[in-house]
């Protein structure tokens, strides 16, 4: 996890607080919400593209790829 800090002018921060308040929703939560909202509306996936619906196709035969995925990535090359 990582941590965000930022600064707000006061009537952001008094804004933002009132809309939490009406949607009972800690700071924390709300700044969460927040953000997932702004990734959700700014970031489109395409349904259509098949890198998101079709199934990978290709078979490396390595069996440890989520353990060591940087060893392969970035393995010196001769």
């Amino acid at each position: 996890m990582k941590v965000v800090q930022t600064k707000l002018e006061k009537e952001e921060y008094k804004a933002l607080l009132a809309a939490l308040r009406a949607k009972r929703l800690s700071l924390k939560d709300g700044l969460r919400e927040a953000i997932r909202r702004y990734i959700i509306h700014e970031i489109e996936i395409n349904a259509g593209d098949p890198f998101f619906t079709e199934p990978p196709s290709g078979k490396s035969g390595v069996t440890d790829i989520s353990e060591k995925h940087d060893k392969y990535l970035y393995k010196k090359r001769k």
